[in-house]
């Protein structure tokens, strides 16, 4: 099979290249036909998904509504970038705040001794049987 692969591809191949040098109108023509034909499939499938469900053939796309951005801007947890630049430039009493913070050392994490692991007893046989593999 692999060996008469080798012998037909290489065979297709020339007479494709031997079909395109002396007929290359034959072949535009033929690209040009599919490509009407893949439209008219796609236009009739359009036709059918919006009759079957009840929308546009061609839906406009629109982003979201405002009432979705209003409830993306409500539960969001992040903040703009706008926000925090005001916040950040101002101090309590309105004036700007210093850009350079306070030397202080930041506390050391402390280690937590105890943890959740749990031993669970199981077999104590370490010989594996090869049936399981």
């Amino acid at each position: 099979m692999r060996r008469s692969m080798q012998i037909i591809f290489p065979i297709v191949l020339v007479m494709a290249l031997i079909g395109v040098v002396v007929n290359p109108l034959g072949l535009l023509r033929q690209l040009l036909f599919m490509t009407a034909i893949i439209a008219i499939i796609f236009f009739l499938y359009r036709l059918y998904i919006s009759r079957r469900y009840g929308t546009s053939l061609f839906p406009k796309r629109e982003g979201p509504t405002k009432a979705q951005l209003r409830k993306a801007k409500r539960t969001t947890t992040v903040q703009s970038s706008h926000l925090k630049r005001k916040s950040s430039l101002k101090g309590p009493n309105g004036r700007k705040a210093s850009t350079r913070k306070p030397h202080s050392r930041s506390p050391l994490k402390t280690r937590r001794e105890d943890h959740n692991l749990t031993v669970i007893e199981g077999k104590k046989n370490k010989k594996k049987s090869r049936a399981f593999f």
